[in-house]
């Protein structure tokens, strides 16, 4: 069985929304917005090339004889078609609106 909080104010400490309402008062909401949506690009962008290293080594470091010899396995290549591909999946999420 489960059991629901029917009052929200008895779960959040009143501490914590003091401390939430002085930080809108210092910094705007729209700031605040700002600040959160660049975070959320630069966590977007982190990732992303971190996914494409991690695919790198796993392809080329880890697994090699898994796959074509003549591969093409210069770092450098790689590294500059993850920052492409990166760039692009950015545009990509700015036209959707993700």
């Amino acid at each position: 069985m489960s059991q629901y909080v029917s009052n929200i104010d008895s779960v959040i400490d009143i501490p914590i929304m003091e401390k939430f309402s002085q930080a809108s008062n210092i910094i705007s909401r729209e700031t605040q917005w700002r600040i959160f949506l660049a975070c959320l690009v630069l966590c977007d962008l982190a990732l992303t090339a971190l996914a494409y290293r991690v695919a790198y080594w796993v392809r080329f470091e880890q697994f090699a004889q898994f796959f074509q010899e003549d591969a093409r396995t210069d770092i450098n290549y790689y590294r500059l078609l993850a920052a492409g591909l990166v760039a692009s999946w950015l545009v990509l999420n700015a036209l959707f609106g993700l």
